[in-house]
């Protein structure tokens, strides 16, 4: 690798397609440059969500951390660790996780490019860009979901819709046959699935750089990334 800006971090690389080793090569050297910063970009999102999951798993013991030293009462326990209780934890954990990546993606984003452009950024610069347009990138992460999982959740309601038509069309004589059946679909509709989120997620690859970067829409940045991502899934992959 003689090219200068692959050698030295922090000369800009020219805009053209980079083979394999290239990436590789500038993406190690970047990181030995500013790894302080992008490590510690990195370790927030860590940090947060540990705490957040220290603040629900708190959150479901306090009432038999408040029976202490007494026998726990069982009621109260079960009450706790109700299917109501664990969708409202969940539901809680997911937001959280929305909104703390889709901050991380944006800061790393934009560390990440501005590093790879000869620019130091400090990591209190790059989560405050990120911050300042946290509901454009908190989209762009509900977006990049619901692209990746409607289509899977819709298939998957359809191919259940099936069995149980079949259930009742063909009797109860032949459930072992549409069992079969019903399990070898489920398994071809899994492997499709792998497939499908893989090829989903490569052609969003750069979505968040190009929405840090090119101060695009959620939805612009999705097209703008599928343009770029064109012949380069190989490389992304």
């Amino acid at each position: 690798m003689n090219d200068p800006a692959t050698l030295n971090p922090s000369a800009p690389m020219p805009a053209a397609p980079k083979t394999f080793g290239q990436i590789l090569d500038r993406t190690y050297r970047l990181m030995r440059a500013h790894f302080k910063t992008l490590v510690g970009i990195a370790a927030i999102p860590s940090i947060l969500m540990l705490l957040a999951i220290a603040l629900l798993e708190l959150i479901i013991w306090i009432p038999m951390i408040r029976q202490f030293p007494q026998q726990p009462n069982p009621e109260a326990l079960l009450h706790n660790f109700s299917p109501a209780v664990f969708i409202l934890s969940f539901i809680v954990y997911s937001l959280l996780c929305f909104v703390i990546f889709s901050v991380y993606l944006a800061a790393a984003s934009y560390a990440s490019t501005r590093a790879d452009a000869g620019v130091k950024v400090t990591i209190g610069e790059a989560y405050s860009h990120a911050w300042q347009r946290i509901g454009r990138y908190l989209w762009l992460v509900v977006l990049m979901h619901l692209y990746i999982y409607v289509p899977i959740v819709a298939v998957l309601a359809l191919v259940g819709l099936a069995a149980v038509l079949l259930h009742f069309v063909a009797g109860v004589g032949a459930s072992t046959l549409s069992m079969f059946f019903l399990v070898l679909t489920l398994v071809l509709l899994y492997l499709g699935v792998l497939v499908y989120s893989i090829l989903i997620m490569l052609r969003f690859a750069l979505a968040f750089p190009a929405c840090v970067v090119e101060d695009l829409s959620a939805w612009a940045s999705m097209q703008r990334s599928a343009k770029l991502t064109r012949g380069a899934k190989g490389r992304i992959f």
